[in-house]
């Protein structure tokens, strides 16, 4: 595994992990650290992550195959964690507003969820089994 370190405009920090899929993290804190964020067992999953704001959380862990999720949070206080244990399941997650919380977890194959929250709202979610797909949306 291979992390390239990136400091971009308005002293933003950028940290792209080179592995077998994709993996971004832009965050405000240059003391991030990759190890408490990503835990990628298996071959082609994707994960992108883009936090703005104070206080932003992600804890994601991908095992299995061609498992893609896409998670994003703009505010402050967002907590963010994704399990997605089996092949070919989808997550794509987007936060803004404070203190939302979102803690899901795909575990089967060809799962699908799109959760997008504004303001402080919380989530938990399971998905076991095949196929299933859920879409919520919270203002």
């Amino acid at each position: 595994m291979q992390f390239v370190i990136t400091r971009c405009w308005q002293g933003l920090l950028l940290v792209s992990a080179l592995l077998a899929g994709v993996a971004e993290v832009s965050a405000n804190d240059a003391s991030i650290s990759l190890a408490q964020l990503l835990d990628r067992h298996g071959n082609s999953n994707a994960l992108v992550i883009l936090q703005r704001g104070t206080a932003n959380s992600v804890d994601a862990t991908q095992s299995g195959l061609a498992n893609v999720a896409e998670l994003q949070q703009i505010g402050m206080l967002n907590e963010i964690a994704l399990q997605q244990v089996g092949v070919g399941n989808q997550a794509s997650v987007r936060q803004v507003g404070f203190g939302n919380q979102a803690n899901l977890a795909q575990l089967g194959n060809a799962n699908a969820i799109s959760l997008e929250q504004r303001g402080g709202q919380s989530f938990d979610l399971t998905q076991i089994g095949n196929g299933i797909e859920i879409s919520i949306v919270q203002y």
